[in-house]
């Protein structure tokens, strides 16, 4: 057997220890079930799985350090669950880990090897999230989160909440307005590139962010939803802002009935220093 899916089902009681003997088990998907208990330790000896997948159960207690040795794991789903605790250092050898899905009562606690090429971390709480030094994916999920990318050239992702961001050394994409679905992000998130040339995406009707450190000729804002011509960009004291003209806002784009036209804040820009070649679509 290579599936064990049981997804949406009414399956209740504990999990079955038996299932660790599922030696060519690739995929076990038991999410939105009414399994309830500990997680067996005996799932660690399941060599060849890519895929756990335990969202929307009522699992209970902490992590088994022998999951460390899923040496295949690519996806772990830890969602509305009852499970608390830290993720076990072990779990920092899972080299092939490309996504894992955390709620607020699991800590990560842990950073992935040199050689783990791609991460996402998917949290609902309040997080403090590290990335590593390859070329990673971060998304901070619900709540006021902040994320580290650390070298290489990351993906960042603030989404619900007012985050901080931090790129870290090389050229990254921070995104502290993406859109989850027709879900948009109105936190106020701060955002900063730090070394190289970093990509800032704005986006209308989500909030404004503040680029704490926009490097005018070498990053570039990226315009989701509208174009350069359509944006108003005005001094502020020491800051520049970026707003949009409110005569191209869509009614979408209102909160509370009132415009929602700010983008960005740049601290100690001059709007001068801005021309169309910082821009693009």
């Amino acid at each position: 057997m290579q599936i064990l899916d049981l997804d949406h089902t009414s399956l209740s009681g504990t999990l079955p220890s038996e299932y660790g003997s599922l030696s060519n088990l690739q995929i076990l998907d038991l999410d939105y079930t009414s399994l309830s208990g500990t997680l067996p330790s005996e799932y660690g000896s399941l060599s060849n799985l890519q895929i756990l997948d335990l969202n929307s159960t009522s699992l209970s207690g902490t992590l088994p350090s022998e999951y460390g040795s899923l040496s295949n794991l690519q996806y772990l789903y830890l969602t509305d669950t009852s499970l608390s605790g830290t993720l076990p250092s072990e779990y920092g050898d899972l080299s092939d880990m490309r996504y894992i899905e955390l709620d607020n009562e699991l800590k990560l606690g842990i950073k992935y090897h040199d050689d783990t090429t791609f991460a996402r971390y998917s949290l609902e709480g309040n997080e403090r999230i590290y990335g590593n030094v390859g070329n990673e994916r971060i998304d901070g999920g619900a709540g006021d989160d902040t994320l580290y990318g650390l070298t290489g050239d990351d993906t960042l992702y603030g989404r619900d909440g007012d985050d901080i961001l931090y790129g870290g050394p090389g050229d990254d994409l921070i995104d502290g307005t993406h859109v989850n679905g027709h879900e948009r992000n109105m936190g106020l998130d701060k955002l900063y590139g730090n070394s190289g040339a970093d990509t800032f995406v704005l986006r209308s009707g989500a909030g404004h962010v503040t680029i704490s450190d926009f490097d005018p000729g070498t990053d570039l804002i990226k315009l989701r939803s509208m174009d350069f011509d359509e944006l108003e960009i005005t001094k502020m004291g020491n800051s520049t802002q970026i707003a949009i003209d409110t005569k191209h806002l869509r009614t979408e784009w209102q909160v509370d009935g009132a415009p929602d036209d700010l983008l960005a804040i740049l601290p100690g820009i001059e709007p001068g220093e801005l021309t169309a070649g910082d821009f693009f679509r």
